[in-house]
């Protein structure tokens, strides 16, 4: 498991910088909207590439926390983190790049889910033993 979060938080980074330039410097150029739907739309990717970003540098917290302490908490807190920033950042990349709605719908899910990885976390600090 500690290598797959290293190696997410790395993916989860890399990709959220290249995201945020394409946001900045292509998609501007290249969205087909009206003026305020394309502000709407920079600014939703803005979001998510932060929201990537900052959950990157919690998987890499995650990875130290469970080298320390392997609870289950943390587990599900790096499971639930993985599937939220993939459903909620992915769900916003895709229905900007493709002008889909319907996968606009899977973005709350996602938010859940970051949601629950941060109360998880919390959670992982009232146990003392490891328990896997």
């Amino acid at each position: 498991m500690s290598k797959n979060l290293i190696s997410c938080a790395g993916f989860f980074g890399l990709t959220a910088l290249i995201l945020d330039a394409v946001g900045a410097h292509i998609l501007p150029n290249i969205l087909l909207l009206a003026q305020d739907e394309k502000l709407m739309a920079l600014q939703s990717w803005k979001t998510a590439t932060q929201y990537q970003l900052v959950h990157a540098l919690l998987l890499m917290g995650l990875f130290f926390l469970f080298q320390k302490q392997p609870h289950w908490t943390l587990k599900l807190s790096s499971f639930l983190t993985v599937l939220g920033v993939i459903l909620f950042c992915g769900a916003i990349y895709i229905k900007i790049l493709i002008c889909k709605t319907c996968f606009g719908q899977l973005a709350p899910f996602g938010g859940v889910s970051l949601m629950c990885a941060w109360f998880f976390l919390g959670l992982s600090s009232f146990f003392k033993q490891p328990h896997l």
